[in-house]
This record gives structure tokens, sequence and C-alpha cells, in this order.
């Protein structure tokens, strides 16, 4: 606008006359002594100055007649104009322009941002969703916006940023690279709700220097990542200047498998989102754009004209404009000396026009020059938003004719837009364009030919492949989409997995899946001796990421396994059977199938050989096991094993470390030896407490707390939890949210009112049957069946237990069988007062002390001989079975502050021969 006014100047010219200079001038701009490329932002002037140089002059103001060309949305500008205001004072802003294809999202949208992006005291960034054939990348959109941030931020700003607030995000940004180098890709853990709080704290710190507004276009088409994003940034309640503007068309939304309706419909039941739907034009306003158009001098019926407009286009406004567009183009309408004429009659004008869009976008078409129609259509194939170089390779020609022509139509309006200039890691630098809308974009794609767009996506994908060399995975799903298109199945196949692998690393774990589905889809085309080879490479990973998303119980993620075993059997590596025996074992252990899970473990041990790695988690595996099966000696004998080695196997190792020590405390408190549960438990507490994984630290919390429960103290337990429970919501860990908060309603139950606390622990059993993982339940059942027997409902109580029991009876010496056996009990006395109920609780309690001895679970033999004594008849029956207890509990050599053995001293206190 300053140095061209009034003249049209496309990125596409600039670009030409770089190259003129650059000619003239012998530059290289390999090695630049006048001109360098800074990509993505434009050009630098680099050689010395010498002489005088003017004051530069003064910003021109910006334009004040912004978005006029804009009708009848004075009402949605102004919602825009508000949610700006409040997003200015602090208040995060979070809005959805929804409409039909064609009713103006885009225009107002533009309009609004062309209002305020002249005022120097905010900063605005767009990102676009693609529409992708086949899995989509994560975060594109986003990543879009932050490249549009740069040009106003700096790169050295925003890069600096990053890497203190949004490190993973930063791995995704490799042009903000001084050097031109890959950053690191990895510099913290990758989380999926670590990717959203690194984006959202990055973005509210980067607000505190000036407010912004994100506009993430066609969201119908975005990746679930993005949404996520979305989603928690509406979210938060943090104070942030921050608005977010969303476009989408809602039948899209619906009818296909993202979950944006639910998202938009959430968000603004909640007040976290406003929802501005725009309609339909009315004839008065088709008449009032037409005026704003050609001006008020016309020579012809405008309300009449409106009228046909609106019958023929039902107020769509970019079938509208493309009416009048193209009735300006046959001459139809007519501007001489400022006064605009209709040359025929209006009535007459049905049999010209097409009756849809799509129609009008195919005669529109037929208009252009043999070469112009071939440009569009590889333009079309490259894709709705394309560079020069792009559409350039597959037509091989230069780039700089193809830019030449694509301006030419942009600056038409013909079909293009200019977008900002395309700069590719190998030094590439073309102009950027994209369709004016996506149905110019469908309706030009879908004439051309299979084979030719096969041909034309395989040229572009060699050339992006040539472009990204030193790091492909950048664009891994635009490269198996290309080839997939252009029948190229074993290049297809490779960036599948790239792309998979890519969208894992970063926590993006649905598009990962996405991939990798995709891919064994695409299997049957693949020669048979490779196919089982391939399969397996997707199947492996798949797993892995199934059990982040389903959870480790799954029926898709034991599918996928059971699958990768049947396939991979006859060939398959030592290290990849293990990795599928793992995989099998979490779902069984999840399941708390744990006789088959016990005889996995033990194939995992069988596979280790040699392989100490692979042994130490065999013998982790069989300790959790034994564990929960109720083999407490062996459990303590594997884990203790598996810490002897962890020392010589370095840090793989020693991150399992605490988790196997927390895995021991539980085994020590079962055999007995309550002082040392603690200290193992207050050494695993103790080694996570800086720099541990997330997951790791929960576990170790959590394990901590039930060591704490099941010693009766409390105010540690509590503790412990609650930490548990801040830790999962920080790092979207749901399953030990869902632990911690159990025991919290636990203790409060214990502590207030019995019959609100077993609400509460309903609701979490039922989240962790949602989560699928049942190992451990039993116990949460036992403790729920106390609370209700202290609500006084003993039939619910004895409800819980039916399913306890019905788990246990799958492995008779589970963990909690003898603590079942003896809440059963209690339940007894409580729903049957006298003979018959003392009988049947001395039966369950003395069945609690058999499968207590038998397992050599000393603390629950304890509490089962406890038991017996206070149902015990005064006189010589009670003196005996407190005899009992006195040998006991003479055993016990340790832990005599711990609740249990507390309270058997209270009661040998009434017997002092015992």
């Amino acid at each position: 606008d300053t140095v061209w006014a009034g003249t049209v100047v496309s990125d596409a010219a600039l670009s030409r006359a770089i190259r003129e200079l650059r000619v003239a001038l012998g530059d290289d701009a390999g090695a630049p002594r006048f001109i360098a490329t800074v990509h993505g932002v434009g050009f630098r002037f680099v050689a010395s100055l010498e002489g005088d140089h003017a004051a530069p002059q003064a910003r021109p103001a910006p334009p004040t007649n912004a978005g006029s060309r804009l009708v009848a949305r004075g009402k949605e500008l102004a919602v825009l104009d508000a949610a700006l205001t409040a997003a200015v004072a602090g208040k995060r802003q979070v809005l959805f322009v929804t409409g039909e294809a064609g009713i103006g999202k885009t225009a107002l949208v533009e309009t609004f941002l062309e209002r305020h992006v002249a005022r120097d005291d905010l900063w605005a960034a767009a990102g676009r969703c693609i529409e992708q054939y086949g899995p989509g990348d994560a975060f594109l959109p986003l990543v879009e916006a932050l490249e549009n941030l740069t040009r106003q931020v700096g790169a050295a700003p925003l890069r600096d940023l990053l890497a203190r607030y949004a490190p993973n995000w930063l791995a995704l940004l490799p042009w903000l690279s001084e050097t031109g180098e890959m950053p690191q890709r990895r510099t913290t853990e990758a989380t999926a709700n670590g990717m959203l709080r690194e984006i959202a704290h990055a973005l509210e710190v980067l607000a505190e220097q000036r407010p912004i507004v994100i506009w993430l276009e066609d969201l119908h088409w975005s990746d679930p990542s993005s949404l996520d994003v979305v989603s928690f940034l509406a979210g938060r309640r943090e104070p942030a200047r921050l608005l977010l503007v969303a476009s989408f068309r809602p039948a899209d939304a619906r009818t296909s498998d993202s979950p944006l309706h639910g998202l938009t419909l959430r968000l603004c039941q909640r007040g976290q989102a406003v929802d501005l739907a725009l309609d339909l034009l009315d004839p008065e306003t088709i008449a009032d754009l037409l005026r704003l158009r050609f001006g008020t001098t016309m020579a012809l019926d405008v309300d009449a004209l409106a009228g046909f407009l609106h019958r023929r286009t039902e107020g769509n406004a970019l079938f509208v404009v493309s009416i009048v567009d193209d009735l300006v183009r046959r001459g139809v309408l007519r501007v001489s000396e400022g006064v605009c004429a209709l040359t025929g009659n209006i009535d007459a004008l049905g049999g010209e026009l097409p009756a849809s869009l799509r129609q009008l976008v195919h005669q529109q078409i037929e208009q252009l020059s043999a070469a112009d129609r071939r440009l569009l259509e590889a333009a079309a194939v490259a894709g709705a938003d394309f560079s020069a170089a792009a559409v350039a390779a597959a037509l091989q020609l230069e780039i700089a004719a193809v830019e030449d022509r694509c301006a030419v139509l942009a600056e038409q309006g013909r079909f293009f837009r200019l977008r900002t200039p395309v700069a590719w890691p190998d030094g590439t630098v073309s102009a950027g364009f994209a369709f004016l809308h996506a149905l110019y974009w469908h309706g030009t794609h879908e004439r051309v030919a299979h084979t030719r767009r096969a041909q034309w996506q395989c040229r572009i994908g060699l050339r992006v492949e040539q472009a990204y060399r030193a790091d492909r995975s950048l664009v891994a799903a635009e490269l198996a989409m290309r080839f997939e298109a252009g029948n190229d199945l074993d290049r297809a196949l490779l960036y599948l997995r790239l792309a998979g692998s890519g969208a894992l690393a970063r926590a993006a774990y649905r598009e990962g899946i996405d991939h990798f589905r995709h891919l064994l889809t695409l299997l049957p085309g693949v020669r048979p001796e490779r196919r089982a080879r391939e399969e397996l490479d997707a199947l492996l990973p798949l797993g892995g990421a199934l059990m982040a998303v389903e959870g480790y119980a799954s029926a898709e993620v034991e599918s996928t396994y059971q699958r990768a075993l049947e396939i991979g059997a006859p060939f398959a590596t030592s290290g990849e059977l293990t990795r599928i025996r793992r995989g099998l074992w979490n779902v069984l252990f999840s399941r708390a199938d744990l006789d088959r899970a016990r005889a996995a473990a033990e194939e995992l041990m069988v596979l280790a050989g040699a392989d100490a790695g692979a042994a130490f988690d065999a013998l982790a595996k069989l300790g959790h096991t034994c564990l929960h099966s109720g083999d407490f000696i062996g459990a303590r004998s594997y884990l203790e094993r598996a810490l002897t080695m962890a020392d010589a196997l370095g840090p793989a190792a020693a991150r399992e470390t605490p988790r196997l020590v927390a895995y021991l405390s539980w085994a020590l408190w079962y055999l007995g030896e309550p002082d040392q549960a603690l200290a193992r438990s207050e050494e695993s507490l103790a080694s996570t407490a800086q720099g541990a994984r997330p997951h790791t630290r929960a576990l170790v919390l959590g394990h901590a707390a039930f060591i704490r429960v099941l010693r009766r103290e409390w105010a540690e337990a509590r503790a412990h939890a609650a930490e548990q429970c801040l830790l999962g919501a920080d790092h979207d860990l749901p399953y030990w949210i869902v632990w911690g908060r159990f025991l919290i309603d636990y203790m409060g139950a214990l502590e207030g009112d019995p019959r609100i606390g077993a609400v509460a622990m309903r609701a979490g059993i039922e989240a962790m049957r949602r989560l699928g993982t049942m190992v451990g339940i039993t116990s949460w059942m036992y403790l729920l069946a106390e609370v209700e027997l202290l609500a006084g409902r003993p039939d619910e109580a004895q409800a819980a237990l039916a399913e306890s029991s019905d788990r246990i009876s799958k492995c008779s010496r589970a963990r909690n069988a003898a603590e079942t056996a003896r809440a059963e009990g209690m339940v007894a006395l409580a729903a049957e007062p006298g003979a018959a109920g003392q009988a049947e609780a001395r039966r369950c309690f003395e069945a609690a002390l058999a499968i207590a001895r038998a397992q050599e679970a000393r603390s629950l033999e304890l509490r089962a001989r406890m038991c017996l004594v206070g149902i015990a008849a005064e006189g010589g029956e009670r003196e005996r079975e407190l005899a009992q207890l006195s040998r006991l509990r003479a055993r016990f050599m340790e832990g005599l502050n711990s609740g249990d053995l507390r309270q058997a001293d209270e009661l040998l206190a009434e017997c002092p021969r015992c």
C-alpha cells in the first residue's frame, strides 16, 4: 500500500523482480552479496550501506473504509468487536462462526481482521484446516497460525518463548531455527495433555505483551488434536488476552466422524464459547450488495435483479457474487461512464445461468484457454492451498511461468487468491495461492481424470520428497497421501509409517492410530511375500497407541497383539516377540485375568534368554502379577531379583526402579512387615520427587497412599492421594486421577457422611470400569462394602462383595480374597443378627484366615483373627481366640505403631495371661 499505492502487486511479481535484480547484479541466492532470502518472511538487503539516507516517512494511516465490501453483517461484526474488546480486557473468548458453504464466513472474519489488523497493539494469525484424503497431520492449522505469528512477533522472540514454555511445539516448527538445522525433537516427555498445556501457556504468556487473535478456518476438516487445543483453550479459567475464532460448516461437522459438533455444543452450553450463526442473504441485502459494487447510478431495476438472484441462489453469498461476476465477464452487466446497465431482459437470464454453483464453476473453467484449464486442474490436484512450485512439478514447467499465470488469475479474481510465499527446506521459495472457495476446488478437482491425477500426484510427491530430504517426517502425511493417489504403494506405506510414528512421538495418538489403520487397509495391494512384514510393522506401534487411547484392556488392543503374534511367529525377531507378549500381558493383567497374565509373564522370561534388560522386564511383570494373584512370597522374590539387576542396566532400568519398589512395598505389608513396607514406599517417593516421568510419579503416589490406608494413617494417605490427583490432571492421566479420588472419597466417608461417600466411591468404580482396567478393583469393592455397612446398608454392601467374589473366583488366591471373605463376615453380622448371622460370620472369618495362611499373608491373617476374637463368646472360647491372637502377634517384629497392631494390642490387654 505504501510503495505501490493503487497498484496490484503480487508475491509472484516480487519474486520475479528479485530474480531479475540478482541476475543484473550477478548475485547468488546460495551465497548472497546483496539480497538474501529470509524463508517464510521475505528478502533482506545485506550489502553494506554508504552515503546519506533520507529519514523514513511516517506510515500512512490505515484506510477508514475497511470492510465496506461486506453488507448485512453489521450485527455479526459487532459481536466479533465485542469479543475482541473483552479479550483485550483479559477475558479469553472463543467464537464459532458457522453457516453453510458460501454463506460468507470467510468474508466476515477477513473483514473483521481488516478493521483491526492495522492496529499496533494486537497480533492476529490464521490457520487453515485442509481437507485430507486419508489421515492428516496433527495440529496442522495451529502450526500455520504460529508461522503467521512469527512474521509479527519475530522469529527469535517466538523461538525463545516456545523453547521455554512449549519445547515440544518448537520441534514442530523447523523454520524457526536460525541456522536451518532441525531443533531437537523431544526436549521433554510429550503427552497429550502436556502438548495442550504447553501451547496454552505459551499463548497466554505471549498475549501478556499484546492481545492475540487466532482464526482457525474450516474447522470441520480439523484433525482431532487441534480440536483438543480448542477445547483446552476454551476451558481454561486463567485470564488471557486471547480471542479464538473458528469458522466451519455445521452440516459437514455433523455428518463426518469429527467430534466437532459435540465440542461446540458442550462449550456453548457451558458458556465457554459463542456460536455466531450466519443467515442467508435476503433480496434487500442482495440489492445493497449490487449498489455497493456498481454505485447508485444503475440503469436497471436493482430490486428485480436482486429478486432474481435470490430465487436462483437462495441467498448464498458466494453463489450471488459468482453469478454477478459471470454476468460482468460475459458483458450482460456493463458499466459505462459510471452507469451500470443490463444488456438483456432479467426474465431471460434464467436460461443462460447454471442452476448450481458447481455448474457455474464448470462453465467458468470452460471459458479458460486449454493451457489455463490444465494449470487450474494441476493446482486442484496440488491442493486447496498450494505453492507454484508444486504445480510446476506436476506440469514439469518453470516455477516462474506458473507463478505468472496463477498471479494473473488471482488479480482477475478468478479461481485463486494470493497467499503467503511457500519456502521449502532445499531453498525453493515460490508464491502461494489458494482456491477462492472449497467449492471451486472441488468443482475443478472432479474434472481431472484418474490417470492424470495419479501422474501429477506422484510428480508433486517426488518433488516434495526431494525438497524435504533432510527431514521428511515433517511432510510424511502429505507424501503418504500423494504417493497413494499416485499408485506408488511402497512409498505410501513408508510415509504412513513415518507419519504414524511422528504423531505418536508428540502424543497425537488418534492421528497415529488413523495412519496405521489406513496403512493396514492398503496391504492387500502389497506383494504376498512382503505383506506379513508390513502388517507386523504397523501392528506393533498401533497396539501401543490403542492402549493410550482405549485403555490396556481394550478388545482392539488384544486383537491387535494377537494378530501380531499370529503373523509374526515365523519371522519376528526376539525383540518384536517380546514387545507383542508385553502387550498381551498388559491386556490380561488389566482385565484381572491373572492366571493367563502370569503365563504370559513366564513366556517373557523364557524369551529373555541371556538378554538382561528383557529378563529385568519379565521379572518385574512376574512380580506384579504374583502380587495381585496373592502370591506375596513369589512377588517379593521376583521384585527383589529385578532390583538387584537394575544398577547394571543403566537409565532404562533406573526409570523402572521406583515402580518396582512401590510394588515391593505392598508385598512386604501383606507378608507382615509393615515398617519395611513403609520404608520402601518412602524410598520410591523420594526417588521420584524430581525429574521422574509423570506416570511413574503418579503410580508411586497411589501405591504410597494405599500403604498408608493399610496402616490406618489417614492424614498421610490423603496428602499422597491429593498430590496424585493434581499430577494426573496436569498430565492427562485419568487412571491415576480416579485412583486418588477414590481413596480421598473413602477416607471422607469414614470421617463424614458414609452415604455420600458411598455414592462417590461407586462413581469411582464406574469410572475405572470405563477405563477398562479391572485389576485391583476387588480391593475397592471391599472398601465400598465397609462404607455401606457404616451407612447401615448391608444389602448394598453384599451386592458390592458379590461382584468382587465373582472376580476372585477366577483366581482363588487373589490379593484381596482374604479381605473379601472377611468383609462378607462383617456383612453377615449386620444383615442377620443372632446365632445364624454369627455362624455365617464365623465361617467367613475362618475362610479368610485359611486364605491368608495359605498366602503367608500375616497382616491379613491378623485381621481375620481379630474378627474371630470379636465374635467369640465370653469365657473359654474368647480366651482361646485371644491366645491364638497372642501367638500370631508375637510373630510381628515391627510395625508396632501401625493401626492393626495397635488394635491387636488393645484386644490382648483384656487378657493378662495373653
